[in-house]
């Protein structure tokens, strides 16, 4: 039988004193980038700090989830550390996983066959560091592994590993409110020695942007799935703020972006015998480089839920958003209203 699928295209007039229903804000952070053309030196991929035989063998980690197959869950542990001098990551989660540290993702795979396999040196932090795995599952077993090898300045590697002393939380910011369960050690199960499908072959690391130069990435804002949806439209407004409309029910949001400010890129004409960045070299925020300028994000990213309540629609769900003649111009499907 043939279906047809209605769509509404209506205008909305919204007023520039819009109530915001509820506020988010975030700091930017800059990414790690290398620049495009400093590896092109050599056709040698790059040798990881720490040898896949270290996940080979060492402390075995278990496979570990919630209490509930069919539940989402962030799996969550700490760990002290100082003096590092590399961290390496791998992960793998039937069937699909992210994983944080520090807040900040370094590593996602959505098939466990393809495992997580990440440089995280930069996100490493000395003292109390946070590893956070969002975690889901699409049917039938449910199980995450992962593995953390920090290469000390004295040589010496420190080793995290999914065990049960892991906590279970239902969301990211949730408290942990229990222990995780044991599915299975490294090497058994289906999954089997699972770790030994992936390795660094490139010559950039994992979670690297490869730039030209005078470029920089930064992160505004990462959206928290549970409580804001997943932003599928997005338009600017005529004051440069972008509206965000959730793919399901939870509205439309006003994304109010950072200020710009033009700041030295690099190298200061005060420090004539700095060095300059050696190729291969990962650009931190810290790096420098150059004595022009770059526009940088400064400050915070501000998100407003709009406060519809008053008004006869709701909108949500939008497949296409436009700003004109002082208008939002919303197309969704009529299930939405």
């Amino acid at each position: 039988m043939l279906r047809s699928v209605v769509v509404i295209s209506i205008f909305i007039l919204i007023s520039l004193l819009l109530n915001a229903q509820q506020v988010w804000t975030q700091n930017v952070e800059t990414e790690p980038s290398v620049e495009r053309g400093a590896l092109d030196h050599s056709t040698e991929p790059i040798k990881p700090a720490i040898a896949d035989s270290v996940f080979a063998g060492g402390v075995v980690p278990k496979w570990i989830w919630g209490s509930n197959n069919v539940q989402n869950y962030v799996l969550r542990t700490s760990v002290e550390l100082s003096n590092v001098k590399a961290a390496r990551l791998k992960a793998s989660c039937d069937n699909v996983g992210t994983v944080f540290i520090n807040g900040k993702r370094v590593a996602s795979s959505s098939e466990w066959q393809e495992p997580m396999d990440a440089d995280v040196t930069v996100s490493i932090v000395p003292g109390k560091n946070v590893i956070d795995a969002e975690v889901a599952n699409a049917g039938g077993v449910a199980a995450f592994v992962l593995k953390l090898a920090v290469l000390t300045n004295d040589g010496k590697t420190i080793e995290v590993v999914t065990d049960e002393t892991w906590q279970v939380a239902e969301k990211q910011g949730a408290e942990s409110t229990q222990k995780s369960n044991l599915r299975a050690t490294d090497g058994e199960g289906p999954w089997k020695k699972v770790f030994d499908n992936v390795g660094m072959t490139s010559r950039v690391p994992g979670g690297t942007f490869v730039l030209l130069p005078g470029f920089r990435v930064e992160k505004l804002f990462r959206v928290p799935k549970e409580e804001l949806g997943s932003w599928v439209c997005r338009t600017f407004d005529n004051k440069g703020r972008l509206l965000a409309s959730d793919q399901g029910d939870k509205g439309i949001y006003r994304i109010t972006l950072p200020a710009i400010e033009r700041r030295a890129a690099g190298r200061q004409p005060s420090e004539p015998n700095a060095a300059p960045q050696k190729p291969g070299n990962i650009q931190s925020p810290e790096d420098t480089r150059r004595v022009d300028t770059l526009p940088l994000a400064v400050g915070e990213t501000k998100v407003e839920r709009l406060d519809f309540s008053k008004f006869e629609f709701k909108p949500t769900g939008a497949q296409g958003m436009l700003w004109a003649f002082d208008s939002l111009y919303f197309c969704c499907s009529f299930r939405r209203w």
